[in-house]
């Protein structure tokens, strides 16, 4: 397992703010919680283009939107099962061993899933690999 316990992390603005920074941007597919006159304690702002570029409104660090960057990763886990020597020797085999393995199996954090918290300011998500394996000795 590998993990941060404290990190504060601003997204910035090109990474958390896309709406508010092209006006050309489908604003009516983004579900986002924004404020509205029937909407007044939403946690963002009013939509409007262009506030979260060049030094304006949403560019500037501010600790309404500061995100809890902590988490707990279980980086690498392996399960294996050695069949027993009754059963291999029957097929003139010494020993044959099953295994699963994953990596960056799971993280506990309350970013969202578009973000790594390992390598934050990129918009790439974690991979994850499965490897499921087959040992045969003779």
């Amino acid at each position: 397992m590998q993990g941060v316990g404290k990190k504060d992390w601003y997204p910035g603005s090109h990474y958390f703010f896309g709406i508010y920074r092209a006006p050309w941007g489908n604003v009516l597919e983004n579900n986002l919680d924004h404020w509205t006159p029937e909407n007044t304690d939403a946690y963002f702002p009013r939509l409007k283009s262009y506030i979260a570029e060049g030094g304006k409104d949403l560019a500037i660090n501010q600790t309404r939107y500061l995100q809890n960057a902590a988490y707990l990763r279980i980086k690498n886990i392996t399960i294996g099962y050695t069949l027993p020597k009754k059963f291999t020797m029957k097929a003139k085999l010494e020993r044959v061993r099953l295994y699963l393995t994953g990596d960056n199996i799971f993280e506990f954090t309350k970013l969202s899933k578009n973000y790594d918290p390992e390598i934050l300011g990129t918009s790439h998500p974690m991979q994850r690999l499965f490897t499921f394996g087959l040992n045969l000795s003779f």
